[in-house]
């Protein structure tokens, strides 16, 4: 498919204004800023709103065709690799187009990153290695065998309970709505932000007016689907605890 004129002088637009946000970026003094919201304001939410849209951005420059032809090794995958380990080898394969995204951008000089280390792992994995990247760290006794996808399914439901108090349901409602979802009661979920602070440095941000005025309006548009959404996060969490995934 052809590039057309219209097509080429949206995308230099496109691109003027990712420059634009990078200039702008570039003058923030990091080390001045308060921590807490008004870091995350200045600093790292502008920050991946550039990336996210830079990655937009280089999506549509690629062009579609040639952009699922690239993904479609990694959305052929099942969501779960079977024992034989077939769809590393497609996922390693398919994880090598974005890498340079993940390499250092200073210095010049080609550093082994995370990314490489991903590709070499899975295909060792595929030929028959033990796991070496991917190695399972050694857990303490008592400890859950996958304690952060806990913490972030707790996240979720403490983050749920921002969402339906900006889209005005009273606690008792909301509350009972995620304590039921979740089989926990709500004393309980209410005590887990601090052990997922200091695991993780996790937080469960309030919500920001744009944010609180979005969640009102998805709320109001369908509730049936936000506590359809609340119910799942909570089946989620109990496969987890019951190490059924």
């Amino acid at each position: 498919m052809a590039v057309g004129d219209d097509e080429r002088e949206t995308l230099h637009v496109i691109l003027d204004a990712l420059l634009n946000a990078r200039e702008s970026l570039e003058r923030v003094n990091v080390d001045a800023l308060p921590k807490g919201q008004a870091f995350n304001k200045a600093w790292r939410e502008p920050r991946q709103e550039l990336t996210l849209n830079g990655s937009r951005f280089l999506r549509r420059v690629i062009g579609p065709q040639l952009h699922a032809a690239e993904l479609s090794q990694i959305k052929d995958l099942t969501q779960s690799v079977g024992p034989d380990n077939q769809n590393l080898k497609s996922l390693s394969q398919a994880l090598r187009s974005f890498r340079p995204l993940f390499e250092p951008a200073s210095g010049n000089r080609h550093t082994e990153t995370f990314v490489t280390q991903m590709i070499d792992d899975f295909m060792g994995i595929y030929w028959g290695d033990a796991p070496r990247f991917f190695v399972e760290l050694p857990k303490r006794p008592g400890q859950h065998k996958r304690p952060f996808r806990i913490d972030r399914l707790r996240l979720k439901a403490l983050d749920w309970e921002k969402f339906l108090a900006a889209a005005g349901l009273p606690a008792f409602e909301r509350q009972s709505m995620i304590a039921t979802a979740y089989k926990t009661q709500w004393d309980a979920i209410r005590k887990w932000a601090k052990p997922i602070e200091e695991n993780w440095g996790a937080i469960s941000w309030p919500l920001t007016p744009d944010e609180a005025a979005e969640a009102r309006d998805r709320y109001l548009e369908d509730p049936a689907r936000i506590s359809a959404e609340i119910d799942r996060d909570g089946r989620e969490y109990w496969a987890e605890k019951s190490n059924q995934t």
